[in-house]
C-alpha cells in the first residue's frame, strides 16, 4: 500500500521537525537564562519556520488518513496508526508504524514539556522585571506622603532618587 509508506514517510518527517523543535526550544531555555535578546530572536525565527513545516506535514498527514480511510471504509476521524498497522495488508509494515508512533508521542511529549518549562522561565523573568520596573519608578517618583497633620511631608522633585529611609 503505497499511501501507507507515504504516511510513514510524513511521520517520520515530523518525528525529526519535533525533534528540532525540542532541540531549539533548549536551547531556548539556556537563552533565557543568559539573557541575549539576539540570541532570542533568532531561536524565535528558527522555530516559527519549524512551525510551518509541522503545518504543511499535518495538512499531509490529514490528507493522507483521509484517503486511507476512504480506501479501507472506515470514517476519517475514527481511524488511528495503531489500528492501520493492525491491518492484515500492513502486517509486514506493522512494527516500522508503531516505532514511528512511539517515536512521535516522545518527539511531541518531550517539545511540550520544554516549551512549558519555557512559558513558565519567561513568565518569571516578565514578573520579575516588571517588579524591578516599578521599584525604580517608586525610587525616581516617590509616593507623596502625609504628615501627622495632614500636611505633604514627601517634597521631592520628580526624578529624584531619596537615599534616605525612615
Amino acid at each position: 500500500m503505497k499511501l501507507i509508506e507515504r504516511l510513514m514517510d510524513i511521520l517520520s518527517q515530523n518525528v525529526e521537525a519535533y525533534e528540532s523543535m525540542a532541540e531549539k526550544t533548549e536551547r531556548e531555555r539556556r537563552v533565557v537564562k543568559k539573557g541575549s535578546r539576539e540570541e532570542l530572536a533568532e531561536i524565535v525565527k528558527e522555530k516559527e519556520k519549524i512551525g510551518l513545516e509541522l503545518e504543511k506535514l499535518e495538512q499531509a498527514r490529514v490528507e493522507l488518513i483521509g484517503k486511507i480511510a476512504e480506501e479501507v471504509g472506515r470514517p476519517v476521524n475514527e481511524i488511528s496508526l495503531g489500528e492501520i498497522a493492525a491491518m492484515p495488508e500492513n502486517r509486514a509494515l506493522k512494527n516500522r508504524i508503531l516505532a514511528i508512533r512511539q517515536k512521535l508521542t516522545g518527539a511531541v511529549s518531550l517539545t511540550k514539556k520544554l516549551n512549558d518549562y519555557n512559558r513558565h522561565l519567561i513568565g518569571s523573568v516578565m514578573r520579575s522585571t516588571v517588579n524591578s520596573i516599578q521599584m525604580l519608578n517608586g525610587l525616581i517618583e516617590p509616593a507623596v506622603t502625609y504628615s501627622a497633620a495632614r500636611r505633604i511631608q514627601n517634597r521631592a522633585p520628580s526624578g529624584t532618587l531619596l537615599k534616605r529611609s525612615l
